[in-house]
């Protein structure tokens, strides 16, 4: 019985002492400095250098909306957003990362807004829907009203354009 006993033991401190020590599967992801630090969008808009528009740059944010084809996204801070748009391998945003906070790369684009193309715009709204319905629909309200904040802004600061800004995003990660 007890040489039963010695051999059980025997095999379990083999077994023991010959097995491979168990390793950790840890990821570091590189840059992580550099993904977490990155500049927020009403920073980055407050301190937006012209030479700036056509290169590839990162900020963050949270995404506040998602476009119904889901194609566009609004990414904000504060009460600055930015339009972000889904390119190269990025087929689409989710609803679901509505809410969350994102750090997006991609490059910078900027779509100005002149007086005389916004008065175009708007008489083009409004002569679509005479010819259709006598009413004005609650989306071509909502883009006349859009039209008219622009337009009121432009007045106000005496700048020549309105300026949207989007970044077409090539990649994001969830913060």
């Amino acid at each position: 019985m007890k040489l039963i006993y010695l051999i059980l033991f025997a095999q379990f401190l083999l077994l023991v002492c010959c097995s491979a020590p168990q390793q950790r599967n840890t990821v570091y992801l590189p840059h992580v400095d550099s993904i977490v630090n990155v500049i927020t969008v009403e920073d980055f808009v407050n301190n937006l250098d012209s030479s700036k528009i056509g290169t590839k740059m990162r900020v963050k944010g949270r995404i506040i909306k998602v476009d119904r084809n889901n194609k566009h996204c609004m990414i904000a801070n504060g009460n600055v957003s930015m339009r972000l748009d889904a390119k190269g391998d990025i087929v689409g945003f989710n609803r679901e990362l509505i809410g969350c906070d994102v750090s997006v790369y991609g490059l910078l684009r900027e779509r100005r807004y002149y007086l005389r193309e916004l008065d175009s715009l708007r008489a083009l709204v409004v002569n679509s829907d005479q010819s259709l319905v006598d009413s004005l629909c609650e989306r071509q309200v909502a883009d006349l009203d859009y039209i008219d904040i622009m337009r009121q802004w432009i007045k106000d600061t005496k700048r020549p354009y309105y300026s949207i800004l989007s970044i077409d995003c090539e990649d994001y990660i969830m913060l």
